[in-house]
């Protein structure tokens, strides 16, 4: 991959995430990359490194991750993440909370 495919990837993935909610410095956060050494990956003709494009791509896939890790990667908040994803994704509508207590009793 050229530096300029590696950029447009880049821009292309990070973008996909703000539009989801999520704010640059948030994946910065989780990333622990600079916001300089975004910046820089943004304008500069460098190649951004394939291990973040790989985390960028994770985590465009599995966004929820970023509120996992913003609760500093506990258990309870990656399985509350995962399970909510999961009722969100097979219904489509009805949060994982509306489901599970359309079902106790």
């Amino acid at each position: 991959m050229t530096h300029t495919e590696s950029r447009t990837k880049f821009k292309t993935l990070l973008d996909t995430l703000v539009n989801k909610g999520f704010s640059q410095s948030c994946v910065e956060r989780v990333l622990a990359i600079p916001q300089k050494t975004f910046e820089t990956y943004r304008v500069s003709k460098r190649r951004v490194p394939a291990d973040v494009l790989a985390l960028l791509e994770i985590l465009n896939n599995y966004p929820w991750i970023l509120n996992v890790a913003e609760d500093k990667f506990s258990e309870k908040s990656a399985v509350a993440n995962m399970v909510h994803n999961v009722f969100k994704t097979l219904d489509g509508t009805k949060s994982a909370l509306e489901i599970l207590g359309s079902t106790s009793e």
